[in-house]
């Protein structure tokens, strides 16, 4: 089933672009010049296992899962409809589904094969939550340019698996 990553992106921005903008005066600045200083980063690899690991297995239906999930959220950024009040809440709730998902994946201590593949996937995951926590945050203080921005440097949402993965995580494909 393809991911409608791209429609929900384009919706998104027609969503924050349709609420005013004027961030022109702050296009010179550099991005993180721009970023909320309240906003805090996470460490971009995730600490070391301190659980056993599953079984290759209970993973690879973990890692579908997250998929999944990540796949209904985005469907449901997709059917929302943006309020005048609070035009990015559709993308902030994408962040704390995404974000919820990807937490959840990151309690699992994967096998040893798939460790390096799990960490790139959890990075990925967190990376893609934060960036669009900062869109809605930037949407929410009116710099909507920077916010669709934000929206559109995310590529894909769902994680790149190699094709030993992708074949036994079918919501990932």
């Amino acid at each position: 089933m393809p991911c409608p990553a791209p429609a929900a992106l384009v919706l998104a921005t027609i969503a924050l672009a349709g609420c005013g903008g004027g961030a022109a005066r702050d296009r010179a600045a550099p991005r993180s010049a721009r970023a909320d200083p309240g906003l805090t980063a996470r460490p971009a690899t995730p600490p070391p296992p301190t659980t056993p690991a599953v079984t290759p297995g209970r993973y690879i239906r973990a890692l579908d899962a997250y998929c999944a999930q990540t796949t209904r959220a985005l469907r449901r950024l997709a059917g929302s409809q943006a309020s005048r009040r609070d035009p990015a809440a559709p993308v902030a709730a994408l962040a704390r589904d995404l974000r919820s998902g990807v937490e959840r994946l990151g309690r699992l201590t994967p096998p040893a094969s798939l460790r390096g593949q799990h960490q790139l996937v959890i990075a990925q995951g967190r990376e893609a939550a934060d960036r669009l926590d900062t869109g809605a945050q930037l949407a929410r203080a009116g710099d909507t340019d920077a916010a669709t921005a934000a929206l559109l440097d995310l590529q894909d949402l769902l994680p790149r698996l190699p094709a030993s993965l992708s074949g036994a995580a079918p919501a990932c494909v």
